[in-house]
C-alpha cells in the first residue's frame, strides 16, 4: 500500500519515488533483521547446549576407552542432546510471543 502511494504523484521525480519506496520497506527490513536475530539466538543457545554435552562426554574419554564405554558415552550424549532439545522446545512459545509483540508494534509507514 505504501509503495503504491509513492507512484501516485505523477510530478515526483524518479529519485523522489525511489526514496519514498525505500522508506516504505524500512519496517520490513527491520522485521527481517529482528526475526533473524531471534532465530539465530535460539539456534546458538541450542548449539551451545549440545556442545556442552559433547564436552562433558569428551572429558570422560581417554585413549584407553573401550568399545563398551564408547557405546555408553554415545548413549549419554544422545540423552543429553535430547534433553537440550526438550528444554529449548519449551522456550519456543515465549520466543513466538516476543515476536508477536514486536510485530504488532510495527506500523505501516506513510508514503511521504
Amino acid at each position: 500500500m505504501c509503495a503504491a502511494k509513492c507512484c501516485e504523484n505523477l510530478t515526483s521525480s524518479k529519485g523522489e519515488v525511489q526514496q519514498c519506496m525505500n522508506k516504505c520497506f524500512v519496517p520490513i527490513q527491520q522485521i527481517q533483521e529482528y526475526l533473524g536475530k531471534e532465530l539465530t539466538g535460539f539456534q546458538d543457545r541450542l548449539g551451545r547446549c549440545a556442545q556442552q554435552c559433547q564436552d562433558k562426554i569428551q572429558d570422560n574419554m581417554d585413549p584407553n576407552t573401550t568399545q563398551s564405554e564408547l557405546a555408553k558415552y554415545q548413549a549419554e550424549l544422545d540423552s543429553c542432546v535430547d534433553q537440550c532439545c526438550k528444554t529449548h522446545l519449551e522456550l519456543v512459545p515465549k520466543m513466538f510471543e516476543r515476536m508477536r509483540k514486536v510485530l504488532s508494534q510495527v506500523q505501516e509507514p506513510s508514503s511521504r
